[in-house]
């Protein structure tokens, strides 16, 4: 594994073992696009982060528990909305950058998810010309399309390898790759590799924005996180690993130094006291630790 400073991203306060995933990419899905205000801006105080605010206390919460929390939640999200261009070009961010809903295309893992099994002449509809010894259709093609919308073909025909143990002879499997949010839902702790570039940031903020935007109730399309339980709630922290890393040679590698970055990340959104927040998050495991 490569050492502490090449590490990407940490995703924290999930009850599987640890995976590390290498991501890949398609072009921009153009289907998550903003239309209309922007979003993440303004939020009513009154009516958001009671779902949140509810699995974090255990109770109906009281405005003064909400408060903090949705502060946090509307400044997060109104930070990440748009990403900088200053890095490439200085003019091209005279107008604060891009969306990042506008931009963002979901990576997917090098793991394979099965989609459907059966006789070559049952699959056939996922072939050119409907002939299974043919490529796979535009559609479906992994060079051409999205990883969420891409199959790869494995079994009978002959020349096609097969990953999958004991396949009975004259099946075919279709199988797609494993999203990156899709293994957050099943580990507690994820290690995203990429080369510079891929999209790695992008993920982080992207998952980061999303879960506070869904939090203060906006489950749209540009929210969607593929893979994810819309049951499960989450409290989104970003702190970046090169600020940790100085933050722990100074104060010492402890739990209390780490406790201290998630809540100063915390405080930089919302002045109210946010420690019994922090503190029933954590230990209720409704936090999500991004770097």
């Amino acid at each position: 594994m490569d050492s502490p400073k090449n590490l990407q991203l940490l995703v924290s306060e999930f009850e599987a073992p640890q995976i590390t995933s290498r991501s890949s990419f398609a072009p921009t899905d153009q289907r998550f696009a903003k239309s209309g205000t922007e979003i993440g801006t303004h939020h009513p105080l009154v009516s958001v982060g009671s779902g949140l605010a509810a699995a974090i206390y255990g109770h109906a919460p009281q405005e003064d528990e909400r408060r903090p929390l949705t502060r946090y939640l509307s400044g997060l999200a109104a930070q990440l909305y748009r990403l900088s261009l200053r890095c490439l070009n200085e003019r091209l961010d005279r107008n604060n950058g891009l969306a990042l809903p506008q931009v963002y295309t979901m990576p997917a893992t090098e793991s394979l998810v099965e989609v459907t099994r059966g006789r070559p002449a049952d699959l056939r509809h996922y072939f050119v010309a409907h002939d299974p010894s043919r490529p796979l259709r535009p559609e479906y093609d992994p060079d051409l399309v999205l990883p969420s919308e891409s199959l790869q073909a494995f079994g009978d025909p002959v020349g096609r390898p097969s990953i999958v143990p004991n396949l009975a002879p004259g099946t075919l499997v279709m199988m797609r790759p494993r999203l990156a949010v899709e293994s957050l839902q099943a580990h507690r702790h994820m290690v995203l590799l990429g080369e510079p570039g891929s999209g790695k940031s992008a993920f982080v903020r992207h998952l980061a924005w999303a879960l506070a935007q869904r939090e203060l109730g906006e489950k749209v399309d540009n929210t969607a996180l593929r893979g994810w339980d819309d049951r499960r709630h989450a409290l989104p922290i970003l702190l970046p690993l090169r600020q940790l890393a100085a933050r722990l040679a100074r104060d010492g590698s402890s739990d209390a130094t780490l406790y201290a970055a998630l809540r100063d990340e915390l405080r930089n959104f919302c002045a109210e006291p946010i420690d019994t927040l922090l503190d029933r998050a954590i230990g209720q495991r409704y936090s999500v630790a991004v770097a």
